[in-house]
């Protein structure tokens, strides 16, 4: 490993740390108010009126209105669709964003999550100990190479076996990079902060019931049960998803022998 490897790998580590450490700081509005100036370009090269291009989309001219002049924070997905769909493009071009194509990348595994019993945050290895793990991933983020925000985190417990066994390097990505949301189904990293502001970490699976928040063991180990997720503790302790696992990678015993 050359110096210049060894500085991007440090940096990547310290900044991965810190999304980890301090998952509520997002970048949301940097997103929101640089899909506002492409939106904004796109409807000067093409001569686009806000109200017209709205009504011919089938969508409120007052969501694309708002948005545009600042007077609303985002604009949501369906209405992007509904816009890129008359002129013949991507709801992604609109927002400035690269359409998926799946290219191969790598994830940094920077350490360690319990997919168990929750556990103080994430073990983290030492650089030196960080290995990489190719992966697949969107254009735009593999095209970012070593800086791209994925990461890897290898998997401690039971809780998840059925899906990933221990062992298993789960591919994630911080909440806060995430274009789409969190859905019914997707599993995540997940945060519990107590009142003094220690956290821990675990694994799960997220899921909706009747419009509240589970977080789901898929284990073949019966003492592990669904836990609350949208409410605070009894304890006053606060659960937050930090990351989506996007994919994972099993490394087989006979890796080791290689």
């Amino acid at each position: 490993m050359d110096n210049e490897e060894r500085l991007a790998r440090r940096e990547m580590i310290a900044a991965l740390r810190e999304i980890l450490k301090n998952p509520a700081q997002t970048d949301l509005e940097f997103i929101q108010n640089r899909r506002r100036d492409t939106l904004q370009a796109f409807m000067k090269r093409h001569n686009l009126n806000a109200n017209g291009w709205a009504v011919e989309a089938g969508v409120r001219p007052t969501s694309v209105y708002n948005f545009i002049k600042g007077y609303s924070k985002s604009m949501d997905e369906e209405t992007y669709a509904s816009l890129a769909a008359v002129m013949n493009t991507t709801a992604a071009h609109l927002m400035g964003e690269s359409d998926y194509t799946p290219a191969v990348g790598q994830a940094l595994v920077i350490g360690q999550v319990q997919a168990g019993n929750w556990q103080k945050a994430v073990t983290f290895v030492d650089e030196a100990d960080a290995t990489v793990i190719p992966c697949v991933l969107p254009q735009h983020l593999a095209s970012r190479g070593t800086r791209a925000p994925v990461f890897g985190l290898s998997v401690v417990g039971d809780s998840m076996d059925q899906v990933f066994p221990e062992g298993t390097v789960l591919v994630c990505l911080p909440l806060h990079a995430m274009s789409g949301k969190v859905k019914d189904g997707d599993y995540v990293v997940v945060h519990r902060i107590d009142l003094d502001g220690r956290y821990e970490a675990t694994c799960k699976q997220y899921r909706l019931d009747e419009g509240e928040m589970w977080l789901a063991p898929q284990s073949s180990n019966p003492r592990h049960m669904p836990i609350r997720g949208d409410t605070a503790a009894e304890d006053g302790s606060q659960i937050e998803v930090t990351a989506i696992v996007f994919g994972h990678y099993s490394p087989m015993a006979a890796a080791k022998r290689i």
